[in-house]
């Protein structure tokens, strides 16, 4: 449960084991979702629809369909299903998938359309790639985002085989997540979730791929500088074989999320996501290391209270160090 009455003086900062000076702090207690009303109340399409909304919550449901079997498939769909029912009156979601990408739904408080975007979920041979479009900057936060998530869901793509995990491709998946991110940046104040409904984490011989590891990088680096936090839920359900070291769950440890694995009714767990993503809180500190080397800064948390559990990112990467440019010959 949220531990809240907290002050700036309960928390210390550590980057890379040092104390770091906390400059700005802000307690957010967003109300309880009341669910108490009929389902199908709640299912009401809104009669206005508008491009400017004040969200408390901003989710995006990301469905790695390119690696779900029929079973699993079964149970992915529940999961969902759970998050759009925990969702507020004023939160938006929206669905992107990794390999039918014209499957998904754009940002929106219609259930209906979230719900008609999960059912079509189905369990197939994937072939094609996922790549994002362009930034445009001059767009406000929310028109950009759906924007981008529009050009997610109707852009083709190149057949190149990318869910098949080609040598040297980067995964699916994480170029959905880096697409998430960069959809979710623009987006100011409201709480930004990454459910990722999929069965796959990130693999030694990725991260001992430069190419791969650049990838990965960037994708962390832009979902830190969205301030995302994802959540990981496992539909592969309870399993005798499950390896405890198996690499699940990294992108929720990085962001500050959970990882929920190894059981058979995830989607109970999705009620707990919504109540640590009603009540947190932000800090804000600066670093006292300014060398610009690029590097991953390690973050640790801690509150002066006793028995109580700390979720935040595990750190950020630091700027690099900007070259100027070679002048043109000529």
């Amino acid at each position: 449960m949220p531990i809240r009455g907290l002050t700036a003086a309960d928390f210390t900062v550590f980057e890379d084991g040092k104390p770091q000076p906390i400059v700005a702090f802000d307690a957010v207690d967003l109300p309880d979702i009341d669910q108490s009303s009929v389902a199908w109340l709640r299912d009401v399409a809104p009669d206005v629809v508008t491009n400017h909304r004040d969200a408390q919550r901003v989710v995006v449901i990301l469905l790695d369909d390119c690696h779900l079997s029929f079973r699993e498939t079964k149970l992915a769909k529940t999961i969902s299903g759970a998050v759009v029912d925990s969702l507020g009156p004023a939160d938006l979601a929206a669905t992107i998938y990794t390999f039918d990408r014209n499957h998904g739904q754009e940002f929106t408080t219609d259930r209906g359309l979230l719900r008609a975007a999960i059912d079509r979920l189905a369990a197939r041979t994937p072939t094609t790639d996922f790549r994002g479009g362009p930034n445009d900057a001059s767009r406000s936060g929310e028109r950009e985002a759906n924007d981008r998530i529009n050009y997610m869901l109707q852009s083709g793509g190149d057949a190149s085989g990318m869910c098949n995990n080609m040598p040297g491709a980067v995964p699916p998946f994480v170029q959905a997540l880096e697409n998430a991110a960069q959809v979710l940046r623009p987006w100011p104040g409201a709480r930004k979730t990454i459910v990722l409904v999929g069965t796959l984490g990130l693999s030694t011989k990725a991260l001992e791929d430069p190419a791969l590891l650049a990838e990965i990088k960037t994708m962390f680096a832009d979902l830190h500088e969205a301030n995302v936090n994802v959540y990981q839920f496992d539909p592969r359900g309870l399993r005798v074989d499950h390896v405890a070291s198996e690499s699940f769950g990294e992108f929720a440890e990085n962001t500050g999320g959970r990882a929920i694995t190894n059981t058979n009714t995830p989607q109970s767990l999705v009620p707990q996501m919504f109540r640590e993503n009603s009540s947190y809180y932000l800090l804000g500190f600066r670093a006292t290391n300014a060398n610009p080397d690029g590097r991953f800064r390690r973050l640790t948390v801690k509150v002066a209270r006793p028995d109580v559990e700390v979720r935040t990112r595990s750190g950020y990467f630091a700027p690099g160090l900007i070259r100027a440019s070679k002048p043109s010959k000529g």
